[in-house]
């Protein structure tokens, strides 16, 4: 099995009514911990029957997807590439969130996808019990394939300078570094 380095945008982050239950961890002690160890300014919070649910704001993403994608995309491609005007392109034309999310859903885009095996999930630790949080990544850049062991070091450091490099965007705090293996 083969590891790639990943970096995705978390479209959503997720966690399950359930699992809170599960666990017997209180609603507010479960979305309280999400709030301290997660930057939420750029998500909206809703709340359906089974989930609590954080998804980025739409006006965000009116403001800042196409800048934040052509950004993003100029470390590939140059903006005269087929590639590129494509992708481009087809986040105009779907710039609210549920198109942008069946836009990466249908994967047409290789900087632009999301895979519908891979979600990224954390365990946050509320004394001693464990809150599962579930992502939604869309990928902006998938590696060659990776042969390293122990590099969270190196996530870290890597997240941390695309966060930098991406600071003008707000869409910057959603982002993540991550492997995934391929079968």
């Amino acid at each position: 099995m083969a590891q790639f380095l990943t970096i995705a945008l978390k479209a959503t982050i997720v966690v399950s009514k359930k699992r809170i239950f599960n666990e017997r961890i209180t609603p507010e002690i479960a979305i309280e911990t999400v709030e301290n160890n997660y930057d939420l300014g750029i998500y909206d919070y809703s709340e359906t029957e089974h989930f609590h649910l954080w998804k980025i704001k739409q006006d965000i993403l009116d403001a800042e997807i196409i800048p934040f994608i052509e950004s993003v995309l100029t470390f590939y491609y140059d903006k005269e590439e087929a590639h590129y005007q494509g992708i481009i392109g087809a986040i105009k034309r779907n710039k609210s969130y549920e198109s942008l999310f069946k836009l990466a859903k249908d994967a047409e885009y290789e900087h632009f996808e999301m895979d519908s095996k891979q979600f990224g999930k954390c365990h946050l630790e509320i004394k001693g019990k464990h809150l599962q949080v579930d992502y939604n990544y869309i990928q902006l850049f998938k590696s060659e394939r990776l042969r390293l062991d122990k590099i969270d070091k190196t996530f870290v450091f890597l997240l941390n300078c695309v966060k930098k490099v991406f600071s003008e965007f707000q869409l910057s705090k959603g982002l993540d570094i991550y492997t995934f293996d391929a079968k």
